[in-house]
């Protein structure tokens, strides 16, 4: 938050994650009595005496309003102050400390501007404890009565009843159930409280226990323009306090969009597999049909089109209004073909741009072919991306089983063979570098070529040492000797770099030529399986998860990934394979036929200088 308020950074991921993985957590736990006695989580609740411990991940993206009001973001909740404290020393390392905990909410509510009888529900840090539960209520008591004398007009909860205390992803849990009783404008009830804890002196406070599920309705007094207002503690063992000040973003009236285009648009899902694109469509076509009449048809496709990763498996519609995406989905999912503007099919992984192609048809024809769109471009008069589901995860068990491991069965060798084999990229030509690097830039950052400026560095257009990294790999790749690396490390602009390869190149007559290109066939039956064996075994995936055209950045390899994958292609193969190698290479079939090339035996000078030379005796 403060590295936004500086300026130091334009977007944030905050969020948390809990996992559960060994049953030694649960007796640490239990050594120092803070797990309940049963299965429930009496928050402010008569009989609270621990908490049941829960699993969960969550995470917001967090952006100063302005941009995203500029950027026509979907605004969850406006965030109007934080604060963090420390307890410091108190009589034992989970006992909380009240005063500190009415600091860090008091400075919370300073800093927020906004009245403190504003804030009409509060989501407490509420574990469930019997020493914990009567300290925080009373730390909030403590810190409102400096700013009010208003009795019981604020709701408290604690979304740990229902979920459990979920520890380090406790924050974001409590985060997410306010910003979806912000969103529904309703209060949900904290479970097993209907009983309110004695020792929590709720009479005369602020605060009361929400017990039921009812409408988040602000006082009559509040105005017409008052906005609904929330508070958020999260407290850590140890004396960590945090608190939140949360706002309901009112969204400026938007223009009535119109359901039918002018035009016809394209309509794009993808996925890794078939069998999740089929999902994807399901979940897309069910959620169309329960939303059609609140939804612009062209903030769907812009959504879809700018929003969303592109993956191999892919589904193309032209279409016309959302009733016309409904009912071509429908024949997809009902295998009715063919169906006049409907495309599916698997990229190639070529990645090649459209250029200037404006007809949807021939969009979505190459689109599902592999090739690059820059959508943004096609759309006037400011779509919005707005709330769609998202992608349809595989719903894979992940669990120990005590059941006998399968016998393994080696595939036949012409099982393994690509059914679509990707062309080898031809070099690019010498008097164009300033394309390929900015064709290399593009893919690796994941940008249109059209974004970077050739007249600057690529450090000041958002490229990192990470990414920079991989780019230099690449171009070490396509040009040679002719690139040095220090070029780019050094902040040369991309004309800069281009220039600088332009100088080195010198005409190539007299070099020995490269080997030939390995025969196809030979890459895909005896080299392509075992680069997708290896990759497989690195990553511990099965090889059928292992999509050779996708782009090796995709499978998350870290240096150490690649260290050992090297090692298995060198004894594979028995070739001087570097680190370097596989980070250059695009996809894994390119590593393959690089492999190939370098098993290829190289002719000596003599024959290539068509010279017979007899062996020295």
């Amino acid at each position: 938050m403060e590295s936004l308020k500086r300026g130091e950074c334009r977007l944030a991921i905050a969020g948390g994650v809990n996992l559960i993985l060994h049953p030694l957590h649960y007796q640490r736990l239990c050594s120092v009595n803070m797990l309940a006695r049963d299965d429930r989580n009496k928050a402010f609740g008569a009989g609270a005496d621990g908490f049941v411990d829960g699993e969960g991940v969550g995470a917001v993206l967090l952006k100063p309003l302005r941009e995203a009001l500029r950027d026509g973001d979907p605004i969850h909740a406006v965030i109007k102050a934080t604060a963090i404290n420390t307890g410091g020393r108190t009589s034992g390392f989970t006992v909380p400390n009240l005063n500190a905990q009415a600091e860090v909410v008091a400075t919370a509510l300073q800093r927020s501007g906004v009245p403190a009888d504003s804030i009409s529900y509060v989501e407490a840090h509420g574990t469930g404890t019997a020493l914990g539960d009567p300290i925080e209520v009373a730390a909030l008591t403590k810190a409102f009565r400096t700013r009010t004398p208003a009795v019981g007009f604020c709701a408290l909860g604690s979304v740990k009843s229902n979920i459990g205390h979920l520890e380090s992803a406790a924050g974001i849990a409590g985060l997410t159930k306010v910003v979806l009783q912000l969103k529904e404008r309703m209060l949900v009830p904290t479970l097993h409280a209907d009983t309110a804890n004695p020792k929590i002196a709720f009479e005369g406070s602020p605060f009361h226990v929400q017990q039921r599920l009812a409408p988040w309705e602000l006082p009559a007094s509040a105005g017409a323009h008052a906005k609904r207002r929330a508070g958020l503690s999260s407290f850590g063992a140890g004396g960590a306090n945090a608190h939140v000040i949360l706002e309901e973003h009112a969204a400026s009236p938007q223009a009535t969009h119109r359901q039918a285009l002018a035009a016809p648009g394209v309509f794009v899902l993808s996925a890794k597999r078939p069998e999740s694109l089929r999902a994807s469509a399901e979940r897309m076509r069910t959620f169309l049909r329960q939303h059609r009449d609140r939804l612009s048809l062209e903030d769907v496709l812009y959504t879809l089109q700018v929003g969303r990763k592109a993956w191999s498996a892919r589904l193309a519609l032209v279409v016309t209004s959302l009733d016309d995406v409904v009912e071509k989905l429908d024949a997809f999912l009902s295998g009715r073909a063919p169906v006049d503007g409907l495309w599916e099919g698997t990229a190639t992984g070529e990645g090649r741009d459209t250029g200037h192609a404006h007809d949807p048809r021939e969009l979505a024809r190459q689109w599902v072919g592999g090739a690059t769109v820059d959508w943004a471009s096609l759309h006037r008069g400011g779509p919005r991306r707005i709330h769609l589901p998202t992608y349809a995860f595989d719903r894979k068990r992940c669990w120990f089983t005590q059941a006998a491991p399968e016998p393994v069965v080696q595939p036949a060798a012409k099982a393994a063979v690509e059914p679509v084999a990707e062309p080898v990229r031809a070099a690019p030509e010498p008097d164009e570098p300033g394309a390929r690097i900015l064709h290399v830039a593009a893919e690796v950052m994941k940008r249109q070529a059209s974004d970077f400026d050739p007249r600057q560095s690529l450090q000041d257009q958002g490229v990192d040492h990470f990414d920079m990294m991989t780019i230099i790999l690449r171009l070490k790749s396509a040009f040679g000797a002719a690139f040095e690396p220090m070029t780019v490390v050094s902040g040369g602009s991309i004309a800069e770099i281009a220039d600088a390869i332009r100088a080195r190149t010198q005409p190539q007559a007299d070099a020995p030529p490269a080997p030939p290109p390995a025969p196809e066939s030979d890459v895909q039956t005896r080299v392509a399986p075992k680069v997708r064996a290896a990759a497989a075994r690195i990553l511990k995936v099965s090889e059928s998860e292992i999509d050779m055209h996708a782009d090796i950045s995709e499978y998350g390899l870290d240096s150490i990934n690649v260290m050992f994958m090297v090692a298995k292609l060198r004894e594979d193969f028995g070739v001087m394979l570097e680190p370097g190698d596989v980070v250059a290479h695009r996809t894994l079939s390119e590593l393959a036929h690089y492999v190939a090339g370098l098993q290829l035996p190289v002719p000596p000078a003599s024959a290539r200088n068509g010279i017979q030379e007899r062996e020295s005796t």
